[in-house]
């Protein structure tokens, strides 16, 4: 959802990569939880040894998805960090993303539309957003691994 929201509007994008990771944090808790509990029983058949194992590997995976998202929202906050060393400030985006949603149109074509006699400003707007869709690409390929528990 984050990267759909990128297009349009960039700050709702990071809002929602922030509920990804709580989200994560959650599911690793109550999995850490339930393993813990599991642990205490140290007689499991069959069946609750194969959940367990199961168990277990959703809760690798989770933290390696959990580290991800973490890397990826910070990656971008540099990126946006970067766009208020040269002067364009967090305030700036969200009122340009605002319209974008608002009248359904690509953030890319608002900013070339917009600072088309500011090629610093548009270049600079420009270079940060492929940035981010760059550190999308990457989030995707390693999301691109097999990460099926059942």
């Amino acid at each position: 959802e984050a990267r759909l929201n990128r297009k349009k509007h960039l700050i709702k994008g990071l809002s929602k990569i922030s509920e990804a990771i709580q989200i994560y944090q959650r599911i690793k808790y109550l999995l850490n939880e339930r393993l813990e509990i599991v642990e205490e029983n140290q007689e499991l058949s069959e069946d609750e040894t194969i959940i367990r194992d199961k168990e277990q590997e959703l809760y690798d995976k989770c933290i390696k998805s959990l580290n991800a998202t973490i890397k990826l929202k910070e990656e971008i906050e540099f990126a946006l960090n970067q766009l208020k060393e040269k002067g364009i400030q967090q305030e700036d985006l969200r009122k340009i993303s605002d319209l974008t949603q608002e009248y359904e149109v690509d953030l890319y074509d608002v900013i070339v539309d917009t600072f088309k006699q500011d090629d610093q400003t548009k270049n600079a707007l420009i270079d940060t957003l492929e940035k981010i869709d760059d550190i999308f690409n990457q989030y995707d390929n390693w999301k691109e691994v097999d990460l099926t528990v059942f």
